[in-house]
């Protein structure tokens, strides 16, 4: 996933190799169109960057918005919070009334096919984007302030982690929005409720009705109104109140009991079918306590994402610790400490049962 240093380096590789060059190249049909093509990418891993010329498709400026659809939230990327070095995002509940100015960055080459913060991979020639707060997955229209064109993203992502950017863009809504080469553009951006139809929709849902007929001309008509015979009311029978009915109700049936989970604090039995619990007493961390790491990610939101899928596995006493490793911002995720080494063996074999490996440290 992404780092904030590779989406800053990102941005000035941008600025330093003139990301903004234009040129014409054929599009299907054998028509000529003023479509952008961009350097070709840094050979820098570290860098982020555009798409080859070849992997370009001819059409990208003509791929179609995203269309807004009402969405469950994704199991993943919805923490209630989280905190990315030393800065607290708490994630919106809803999405409606979101607006704000900013400015909007782009992610491309590097992180294609990567996970994102919803668990799908990346696609840069999909219109979708990252963004800090809003829930995940839903949908934005964002307005290129300088130049007024106007795209739709759905947001399935966390970014970017930089003080004034507000929305990190795919490769191809960055291409219709005119910001590619200028580092970051100033954007509006202002999510949409799919429950509510654009006016395009209710115009196309809604003809125009037709011009109502001029009304009749007026009749002049003699009416003979013949005298109504008197009415004659019997009285109302008394109300018949039915007798009350005792309701019998069905002897309760006791619920059966929940499968036991297993708890690794006061056994080591691997034979329950329920997910490990790590449930140690509180205890001082001293130097040299051991742990379990079960991932190290650039992009501290992953880090977010395994805490809470291996809490929602049953794991407790899971921990996040930034660290620096070639030079470069980490976020590792820790299990424990363990008080002896066959706690932590157990543990271990449990996660790689599940297909999450995990190797010991010593912190």
């Amino acid at each position: 996933m992404r780092s904030l240093a590779a989406i800053a380096l990102c941005c000035l590789a941008g600025l330093l190799t003139g990301c903004g060059s234009n040129a014409v190249r054929p599009a299907q049909g054998g028509h000529a169109r003023a479509t952008p093509v961009y350097p070709a990418p840094t050979n820098n891993p570290s860098q982020d960057g555009p798409p080859s010329a070849a992997e370009i498709p001819a059409n990208v400026a003509d791929i179609p918005d995203a269309v807004p659809l009402l969405e469950p939230k994704s199991n993943s990327g919805n923490p209630d919070s989280y905190e990315v070095y030393g800065d607290h995002y708490v994630i919106l509940k809803d999405a409606r009334g979101y607006k704000e100015r900013g400015y909007a960055s782009w992610y491309g080459k590097k992180f294609q096919g990567k996970r994102t913060s919803s668990g799908e991979p990346y696609d840069m020639f999909k219109m979708t984007a990252a963004h800090k707060t809003l829930p995940i997955p839903c949908y934005a229209r964002v307005t290129n302030i300088d130049n007024g064109r106007s795209v739709v993203v759905r947001i399935n992502d966390r970014g970017p982690f930089h003080e004034g950017r507000i929305i990190d863009l795919s490769y191809t809504a960055a291409v219709k929005l005119g910001s590619l080469g200028k580092g970051s553009i100033p954007v509006e951006v202002e999510a949409i409720d799919p429950s509510m139809p654009t006016p395009t929709t209710q115009y196309a849902a809604a003809p125009r009705p037709a011009p109502p007929a001029p009304p009749p001309p007026p009749q002049q008509v003699a009416v003979v109104v013949p005298p109504r015979p008197p009415v004659t009311v019997a009285p109302a029978p008394p109300p018949t109140i039915p007798a009350p009915t005792v309701a019998t109700t069905a002897p309760m049936t006791a619920a059966a009991p929940a499968p036991p989970r297993l708890s690794m604090a006061n056994t080591l039995s691997t034979t329950s079918a329920g997910p490990p619990v790590v449930a140690l007493p509180p205890q001082a961390t001293a130097p040299g306590s051991r742990y379990l790491q079960a991932g190290l990610f650039n992009d501290p939101i992953n880090a977010v994402t395994m805490r809470e899928q291996l809490n929602g596995l049953g794991i407790a006493n899971v921990q996040l610790k930034n660290d620096v490793r070639n030079g470069n911002a980490v976020s590792r995720v820790l299990i424990g400490p363990f008080v002896d080494d066959e706690l932590l063996a157990v543990v271990r074999k449990r996660l790689s049962d599940l297909q999450m490996p995990a190797v010991p440290v010593i912190e």
